[in-house]
């Protein structure tokens, strides 16, 4: 519902080029390419973000321009390269540059501001523009391989046969360590204060 009421804004290829973030910047850069631009009508189309208009026939057509394409698509990656308990580092802060390079989680997307609501690590929470916020891979792979250390123990106990209470009682705190790793879990935050 975000993705279908948020502002789409045109992304230059100077733009896109100059994004912080090394993953949404290839993401975003693959649709200025001359390989992939008669690829990006289908690309629109397979994200539903083509709409159709009906030709003499009645048969579907597409009646985006090349330019809303690419703008829809860099819109779509932008919006979808962020989701809630990604662990994200602030960059590019003008208000309140002391926060450049601190480490946050997203918490939710406020539509009505247009930003993210982050938790610092130190609990305070922080509405911030996403174009201020880089994907922190090393906490993201972090939480992923203990994620997946906690379902390998978990489907070695199922695979075993275990009902020892014992073993599956540590299965569960393993598993429920993991996701509050992966979910970067912060202490609660005093009022949200929005900066640039």
């Amino acid at each position: 519902e975000s993705l279908l009421l948020a502002q789409v804004y045109e992304t230059s290829a100077k733009e896109a080029g100059a994004e912080p973030d090394e993953k949404l910047r290839r993401k975003m850069q693959q649709w200025f390419s001359g390989l992939n631009q008669a690829q990006l009508p289908h690309a629109c189309q397979q994200r539903g973000l083509a709409g159709k208009v009906h030709g003499l026939e009645g048969a579907p057509r597409l009646a985006l321009s090349m330019a809303t394409c690419r703008a829809r698509l860099c819109h779509f990656e932008r919006y979808w390269h962020f989701q809630k308990s990604s662990p994200v580092r602030l960059n590019g802060l003008i208000a309140a540059p002391h926060l450049n390079g601190a480490a946050a989680t997203c918490v939710c997307w406020d539509l009505g501001a247009g930003r993210w609501k982050v938790r610092l690590e130190d609990g305070n929470i922080k509405a911030v523009r996403q174009e201020n916020m880089i994907l922190d891979e090393t906490r993201a792979a972090a939480a992923a391989q203990a994620a997946g250390k906690a379902a390998a123990a978990g489907r070695t106990s199922e695979s075993n046969g275990t009902t020892d209470p014992a073993v599956l009682v540590a299965a569960a705190k393993a598993a429920s360590a993991a996701a509050a790793a992966a979910a970067a879990a912060m202490p609660p935050a005093p009022p949200t204060a929005a900066i640039a």
